[in-house]
């Protein structure tokens, strides 16, 4: 019996970050990428944004929605992803953001369509470059640089010739992004298209972002309701303590195998403050799971000042091997 169980998505041990002059070629491709499309960067210049989505496999019917954000600077932005039946609205603070949906938890898809609309390009402090090679897609040669994070590869992401962003794999799940269009002095993808273990869950169509001239004058109020969540990336958090789920005897008689993927609530001590099956393997996986994951502790939630809950995926493989 084997059982892997990972944060965010399944993690493949691979060493040590590389030596300076591939990591330094790694670092570059990065840089450039951010330099050429990164709207959110400090000075950037204020923005609206509206996408529209198309969403299955990650919901429980097909089903569309719309992305829409305001952005004035890291400190101050807005926003709002809506689907029928839920609607989650975001306001940026100085290093925090205040959340109000109609949901107690963040749902799978809300999470695919900010990772999707806002590709994180910049390492975070504890990532690092574990590779860099080339490969051909199309007859086109692509740099990929893998990141990655705590001695094992959690990212990999793939650049055309001009340096911009086509693809971004972690775990089970590819972010494409293609039909850059020009965006003030940077561009943007106007098409992204999301798979899970390949199958298509997510396409975005992107409007021309649109310049805020009289943005200073913008303000926004925070919702009746609104949790008060920390800034920092998931990348920040690490375990201190964790307990391995146990493989039930009655699913292992049965040759029951699966992936329960939950939504988990850290708060700002570490521990585990709400958990909520995103995806399940039935009852007897998604209760050894849960029974193990309740148990975790992590390093205190901190990339500032303040300590503040974080939200984050948990995936849980149980799988049978000789």
């Amino acid at each position: 019996m084997r059982l892997a169980v990972s944060m965010f998505l399944v993690l493949v041990f691979s060493g040590f970050a590389l030596p300076s002059e591939k990591g330094q070629e790694g670092m570059e491709f990065l840089a450039k990428a951010a330099s050429l499309q990164s709207l959110r960067s400090l000075g950037a210049k204020p923005f609206k944004l509206q996408v529209t989505i198309h969403a299955q496999g990650i919901v429980a019917t097909p089903t569309d929605g719309t992305y829409e954000e305001i952005w004035l600077s890291r400190d101050k932005w807005q926003r709002k992803i809506s689907f029928p039946g839920f609607q989650q609205v975001e306001i940026g603070d100085t290093d925090s953001k205040w959340t109000s949906r109609n949901l107690d938890f963040e749902p799978e898809v809300a999470a695919v369509v900010s990772s999707a609309i806002q590709p994180r390009i910049e390492l975070e402090p504890q990532e690092f470059v574990a590779g860099v090679h080339k490969v051909k897609r199309d007859e086109m040669s692509v740099n990929c640089v893998r990141i990655g994070l705590r001695k094992v590869d959690v990212r990999e992401l793939c650049f055309d010739s001009s340096g911009l962003l086509i693809t971004d794999e972690e775990g089970n799940k590819r972010f494409e992004f293609s039909d850059y269009l020009k965006a003030g002095d940077k561009m943007y993808p106007r098409h992204i298209r999301v798979l899970y273990r390949k199958k298509e869950v997510l396409v975005a169509h992107v409007d021309a972002p649109v310049p805020l001239a009289d943005a200073g004058a913008i303000e926004f109020k925070r919702p009746p309701g609104a949790v008060q969540l920390t800034a920092c990336d998931k990348s920040s958090i690490e375990l201190a303590n964790r307990v391995a789920p146990h493989y039930p005897e009655d699913a292992r008689a049965k040759h029951i195998e699966g992936t329960v993927v939950m939504y988990a609530l850290i708060s700002g001590d570490g521990r585990i403050a709400k958990i909520q099956i995103l995806e399940s393997a039935g009852d007897s996986l998604d209760r050894a799971a849960t029974e193990a994951i309740q148990q975790w502790t992590y390093k205190r939630v901190a990339c500032t000042s303040d300590a503040l809950p974080l939200e984050t995926e948990v995936v849980v493989n149980f799988t049978l091997g000789t």
